[in-house]
């Protein structure tokens, strides 16, 4: 059976952990721009918690769920 085609409870679950990863990393950056008084440009939507799970998922499936199917 291939790992892509299974429905273990991990294709539930990480999704999650990476959204709240998301929430936290957006509010380390917000209050990291606030302590060192940036001005961030009104067209920069900074920070995106869409943005950082974007980013965290592409890595995951990049490193993590690199398999080689032969």
């Amino acid at each position: 059976m291939h790992a892509y085609a299974t429905n273990a409870k991990d294709r539930e679950t990480i999704p999650l952990y990476i959204a709240a990863i998301s929430v936290m990393a957006a509010l380390l950056l917000s209050s990291v721009v606030k302590n060192l008084q940036w001005q961030v440009p009104w067209w920069l939507d900074a920070p995106s918690v869409m943005g950082f799970y974007g980013i965290f998922y592409q890595a995951f499936e990049k490193f993590f769920l690199a398999v080689k199917v032969r």
